[in-house]
């Protein structure tokens, strides 16, 4: 079988909480890939959240 890497683009942003698969095996359409969970809030400027 032909072996190929490609680019993902998450329709959010985010951090990789997870990722559901190995390096070099085969995936199929629609197959969870990540888990992501939101970005950390930036610190307020007045260090107080």
């Amino acid at each position: 079988a032909m072996k190929m890497e490609n680019q993902i683009k998450a329709p959010v942003a985010g951090v990789v909480e997870s990722v559901r698969v190995e390096a070099g095996k085969a995936v199929e359409k629609g197959q969870v890939l990540v888990v992501l969970v939101p970005p950390m809030a930036p610190p307020a400027a007045d260090g107080v959240p």
